[in-house]
């Protein structure tokens, strides 16, 4: 009888036997250290969000001086809440979402008219001849390391963004688009996640201010109906 030990056949059949048992060994390691700082509780993680809204290519902007209102508690809203998803579910997260807004829909809006100033009141909003209200309606964002195997994490966000413009106290146009969901990664380790996060987030907003800006710019009825609105303002 052969010794497991001396004989080298034995030896590469054993270790072919436990190889797979090895591997899985190694896999579900890893699946543990991936999972391990995303589901670490206590801590808030803090999301840095920078949106970037692309050259829309609009024909041309409409020839009117805007005002962006985005009052003092709309422009410091922080969402603070969990992700949807089991894996990060123990962290909370913080997305300076009222911040974003603000500077998103500055760079989307002032490609659609020819000058675009952000007020924080009505009262400052009268003295322009269109007001443009962002509004965030809802907001979801979540991890996904199942389509992974648990072997790499990406991040899902979603949003739901409604634009309101109006001359005075007549609204001539309210759209409201959800995105679509908004992937960033999948990353093994990552360490600075939260940058992923907040690249996931920034591009869900940008999606849903960038179809409302070319609906307004595009749809001869809203121009329409600012013209209309201006002459009938003009004649009291």
């Amino acid at each position: 009888m052969s010794d497991l030990r001396t004989d080298p056949a034995s030896r590469r059949t054993l270790n072919q036997r436990f190889r797979p048992a090895n591997k899985r060994f190694k896999g579900s390691a890893l699946l543990l250290l991936v999972a391990a700082a995303m589901l670490l509780a206590g801590c808030m993680v803090k999301v840095p969000m920078a949106p970037h809204v692309r050259d829309l290519e609009l024909k041309q902007s409409l020839p009117l001086e805007a005002a962006l209102l985005v009052p003092s508690n709309v422009r410091g809203y922080v969402f603070r809440g969990n992700p949807e998803s089991y894996t990060g579910s123990a962290r909370p997260h913080e997305f300076p979402l009222g911040e974003a807004l603000e500077k998103a829909s500055l760079s989307a809006f002032k490609q659609v008219f020819k000058q675009v100033d952000i007020v924080r009141s009505r009262a400052e909003a009268d003295n322009y001849e269109v007001t443009i209200e962002p509004q965030i309606q809802e907001f979801h964002f979540e991890y996904d390391a199942l389509s992974y195997a648990g072997f790499a994490v990406a991040v899902i966000s979603r949003i739901t963004i409604r634009v309101t413009l109006a001359t005075g106290k007549v609204v001539v146009f309210e759209k409201t688009v959800a995105s679509p969901p908004q992937k960033r990664g999948p990353w093994f380790i990552d360490t600075e996640y939260e940058f992923q996060t907040g690249r996931s987030a920034s591009d869900a907003m940008v999606f849903s201010l960038e179809a409302i800006a070319k609906e307004i710019s595009e749809d001869p009825r809203v121009s329409a109906s600012l013209k209309d609105s201006q002459l009938r303002s003009a004649a009291r």
